[in-house]
């Protein structure tokens, strides 16, 4: 699988999937043992996350300009915060007087939750 392309995220995947299976076959008794005990996934291995370079961020913010959430795209290309950290702002995080965000909430899977980190950008 993963010669023909997949990643090693789809044949992990791939791998707990059978691997349910053939579990339940041993236990219907269908096959005497489950085969993929035999087998090791690969590893997962995390791309690592490229930054836009100046050129790439200044063509982003030139395509923003006049957008509904062009102070969003603003707010994450200058202080770094995660999609769910900006999704789960409010005003009172934003104080214009000192130009610093805190992010004290996250979004993921719709619910709130504390952040993966404490973060209080100033100067944005």
């Amino acid at each position: 699988m993963l010669d023909s392309g997949l990643s090693s995220r789809t044949v992990q995947y791939t791998h707990a999937v059978l691997r349910r299976a053939m579990k339940q076959a041993v236990r219907w008794g269908m096959i005497p043992r489950n085969p993929c005990d035999d087998t090791e996934p690969p590893k997962f291995q995390r791309e690592e996350i490229r930054s836009l370079d100046r050129e790439q961020t200044r063509r982003l913010l030139q395509a923003a300009e006049g957008d509904r959430l062009q102070g969003l795209y603003i707010l994450a290309v200058h202080t770094g915060m995660r999609p769910g950290e900006l999704a789960a702002l409010r005003w009172d995080d934003v104080d214009l007087e000192a130009a610093s965000v805190q992010v004290k909430r996250a979004l993921a899977d719709g619910k709130f939750s504390s952040p993966k980190r404490v973060l209080k950008a100033v100067g944005v």
